[in-house]
C-alpha cells in the first residue's frame, strides 16, 4: 500500500490530490523517453578509490576470497603454503597467519560448516557434516587434496590428505547447501562428502571421500557454482562451454556454447535467476538456467577476463580483465554504469557483500574501493557539496555537487541516492518544488531542469536564463522564482507538465562590467525578491508588480554574503564577510536607505560597556536586538 501511495504522488503532477489521464500519461511518456537507466528506483552507487596494501615485498601471485560467514578475507600468496586472514575494514591488519609449512600450494578453499543449509532431503542426499561449527581449509597440490582444522582458533592441524590421480585446477564449497566440488585439469568434476566426524571409533566418518564424477568437458575446468533451489551445477572450462548438470539425476541437462575463447569464471544470481561466464574472448555471456540459448552479452573490456561476481544483496555486477579495468553493470538492465582501471598486474578480486567494498590483489599491493553510502567509504569524496536542503516530506537531505545530487536519509545519516549526469554544466542552485516530490536545478550555462526526487527523472526544463542561475526559490503552490547572473528574475508557474509558464520577467541593469550578485532571497509571504550586489547595495521588487519597492544601501560595504527576510515580519537581515549583520526596515514602516540595527556576529564576549553602547545605537531607530 505504501509503494502505491509513492507511486500515486509520483505520477500526480499539479498536486491536486487527484490523477487525471494527462498526468498519467504525461509520466509514462517520461518514463519511456528517459531510458532505462533513468528508470531504475535506486540506482547504483559509485565506488570510489579508498585504502591500498603493500602486502608483499616480493611478486607473488595474490589470491582473495571473501569469507561470508565469518566476515573475513583470505589470502593465499603464491605456492608458500602460506595463507592469511585479513579483516575486510582494516585489511592491512593480518589477523591471523597460517603457516602450513607446505610448498607448491596451487589452490585452497575455505570450508565453514556451521552455515545454514537449504537442501531438499526428498529430492538429494544429505552430505553428513557431523560437528557443527567445525571449519576446514581444503588446499591442493600436484598431487594431494589436503584437510586442516583449527583455522579460526589459530591451532592448525592436518585432518586428512588424499592422494590425486590428476591435478585439480578448481575448488569450490557451496555453503548454502554444504556441498564441495573439485574440477580437475582433464575436465572431471568431482561431486565430494567431506568428512567432518571426531569420532576415533568410526574410521568411515574420518574420510572424505567422491560421492559423483560428473564428466563432459574435454579441457580444464575453471570455475564451478551450484544453483541449490534447483539442485543443478554449472561448471566452465576452457573447452570454451558452461554446462548445466541435474545433481538429482546426475546428468547433463545443458550445454551452453557462446564463447570463442576459454571460461574462467562462473556467477550466479538466485534474485535475477540468471547465470553469467567470463571468458578469454573480452566478454561476459548471460544465460537462463531454464533454456540453452544465449539471454545477453556484456561488452566493453578488452582484454582477457579475470573474473565476475554479483554483489550479494544488489543488482551488481563486477567484472575485471587482466589490464586492471573494472566494470560495475546493473543486472536489472544490462547497463554499465561505471568503468575505472586499478592495477595493471591484477591477479583476482572480491567481493564483500554488505560491506560494499570490493578489494583487487596485485602481486605486491591489495586496493581498495569503497561505494558511496558504505560504512568505509569517507563521506562527501571529491566533489564537494556546495547547496544541502532539508526535506521534511520525506525525511531527507539532498545536497548537491558540481556534477550530481545525493540523497541522505535523515535519520540515520545513511547514503540513499547517487544522481550523476544530469545535466550539461555545472549545478549551481537547487530547490525543492512544494510537496518534496521534485528537484528543480540551475546550472553555470542557465539551464533549469525539474526531476523526479526518487529516481532522478528528468521531468520538464524550464524557461532559462543567459547566464549562470544564482537563485532559486519554490513558493507554497507552484510558482517559482529564479535569478541569473544575466541580470534578470523571472517567476514562472511549474504547474504545467510539458513547459512552465513565464508569469513576469523583471531586467534590471547592471552598472559596471565588475558589478556581480553576491546574495538573493525570497519572502514569498510578504511577496519580495531581494538582490545584494558587490557594491553593497540591496534592492527589493515586488513579486506581483515588478516594481522596484526599496533600494538600501550602506557606505564601505562591497561583500554582502547573504539575506534573510525575518519571518512573516517587514525586515530584512543582510550579513558581510566581517561578521556584522545589519537590520533594515521595509517600506511603508521606514524610508530610510540605511540599517537600523547592527548585530556583531563575532565569536567574542562583549563588554558591558560595548552592550550598553551597541543598545543605544539600536534605541535610536526604536529596536531593541537581545544579545
Amino acid at each position: 500500500m505504501a509503494s502505491l501511495i509513492e507511486l500515486f504522488d509520483q505520477m500526480d503532477l499539479d498536486g491536486g490530490g487527484t490523477l487525471d489521464f494527462k498526468e498519467f500519461l504525461a509520466t509514462i511518456v517520461h518514463i519511456g523517453l528517459s531510458g532505462a537507466d533513468q528508470l531504475v528506483l535506486n540506482p547504483i552507487k559509485q565506488y570510489v578509490e579508498g585504502p591500498t596494501f603493500k602486502s608483499q615485498k616480493n611478486p607473488t601471485e595474490q589470491t582473495l576470497k571473501y569469507i561470508g560467514s565469518r566476515g573475513k578475507i583470505l589470502l593465499k600468496e603464491g605456492q608458500s603454503g602460506i595463507i592469511k586472514i585479513l579483516d575486510i575494514q582494516h585489511f592491512s591488519k593480518v589477523r591471523k597467519t597460517v603457516n602450513l609449512k607446505r610448498s607448491g600450494v596451487l589452490l585452497c578453499e575455505y570450508i565453514d560448516f556451521s552455515e545454514p543449509t537449504e537442501r531438499n532431503a526428498n529430492d538429494r542426499k544429505k552430505i553428513q557434516v557431523g560437528n557443527e561449527g567445525l571449519d576446514l581449509l581444503v588446499t591442493s597440490t600436484a598431487q594431494h587434496l589436503t584437510l586442516w582444522t583449527g583455522i579460526n582458533s589459530g591451532r592448525t592441524q592436518l585432518k586428512e590428505e588424499i592422494l590425486t590421480r590428476d591435478p585439480y585446477t578448481c575448488l569450490k564449497w557451496i555453503s548454502s547447501a554444504q556441498c564441495f566440488f573439485t574440477g580437475t585439469i582433464k575436465g572431471a568434476v568431482h561431486w565430494w562428502k567431506i568428512a567432518a566426524g571426531e569420532d576415533k571409533a568410526d574410521e568411515k566418518q574420518k574420510s572424505s571421500k567422491v560421492l559423483y564424477t560428473f564428466e563432459g568437458h574435454n579441457d580444464v575446468v575453471t570455475a564451478i557454482e551450484m544453483i541449490p533451489s534447483m539442485d543443478l551445477l554449472l561448471t566452465a572450462s576452457l573447452d570454451t562451454t558452461v554446462r548445466l548438470w541435474d545433481l538429482v539425476k546426475r546428468r547433463e541437462k545443458f550445454k551452453f556454447a557462446g564463447h570463442r575463447a576459454g571460461v574462467v569464471d562462473l556467477a550466479y544470481s538466485d534474485e535475477f535467476r540468471f547465470l553469467l561466464s567470463a571468458g578469454i574472448d573480452h566478454q561476459v555471456c548471460v544465460w537462463s538456467p531454464f533454456a540453452d540459448r544465449l539471454v545477453f552479452k556484456l561488452k566493453g573490456h578488452g582484454a582477457p577476463l579475470v573474473g565476475v561476481e554479483f554483489v550479494t544483496g544488489t543488482p551488481q555486477i563486477v567484472t575485471a580483465d587482466t589490464e586492471g579495468w573494472i566494470k560495475i553493470w546493473d543486472a536489472r538492465n544490462f547497463t554499465c554504469m561505471q568503468t575505472f582501471m586499478t592495477l595493471s598486474d591484477l591477479q583476482s578480486f572480491c567481493t564483500t557483500g554488505q560491506h560494499r567494498r570490493l578489494l583487487i590483489a596485485s602481486d605486491t599491493h591489495i586496493d581498495a574501493y569503497d561505494q558511496e553510502g558504505g560504512k568505509f567509504c569517507k563521506l562527501g569524496g571529491e566533489d564537494k557539496e556546495t547547496v544541502s536542503i532539508y526535506n521534511e516530506k520525506i525525511l531527507s537531505f539532498l545536497t548537491a555537487g558540481t556534477d550530481q545530487i545525493k540523497i541522505w536519509n535523515a535519520l540515520t545519516g545513511e547514503l540513499k541516492k547517487v544522481f550523476r549526469g544530469l545535466v550539461r554544466n555545472d549545478i549551481t542552485s537547487v530547490c525543492l518544488d512544494a510537496r518534496g516530490r521534485k528537484f528543480i536545478v540551475g546550472t553555470l550555462g542557465g539551464d533549469i531542469e525539474v526531476f523526479n526526487y526518487q529516481n532522478g527523472q528528468h521531468m520538464k526544463s524550464m524557461h532559462r536564463h543567459q547566464g549562470e542561475i544564482v537563485h532559486l526559490s519554490y513558493g507554497k503552490h507552484t510558482h517559482m522564482v529564479s535569478i541569473g547572473s544575466d541580470f534578470k528574475i523571472r517567476v514562472q508557474d511549474e504547474g504545467p507538465i510539458e513547459r512552465s509558464h513565464v508569469l513576469l520577467t523583471i531586467s534590471f541593469p547592471r552598472e559596471s562590467k565588475r558589478t556581480e550578485i553576491t546574495a538573493c532571497e525570497v519572502s514569498w509571504t510578504l511577496r519580495l525578491i531581494a538582490v545584494a550586489f558587490s557594491t553593497g547595495e540591496v534592492k527589493i521588487w515586488n513579486m506581483d508588480s515588478g516594481k522596484l519597492d526599496h533600494i538600501f544601501e550602506e557606505k564601505d560595504i562591497t561583500d554582502r554574503v547573504t539575506l534573510r527576510f525575518l519571518g512573516n515580519y517587514p525586515l530584512l537581515a543582510a550579513a558581510d564577510g566581517a561578521g556584522l549583520v545589519r537590520i533594515y526596515i521595509l517600506r511603508p514602516w521606514c524610508t530610510s536607505r540605511e540599517s537600523v540595527a547592527m548585530i556583531k556576529n563575532t565569536s567574542h564576549k562583549l563588554t558591558e560597556a560595548e552592550k550598553l553602547h551597541e543598545e543605544q545605537e539600536n534605541m535610536k531607530y526604536g529596536v531593541v536586538i537581545s544579545m
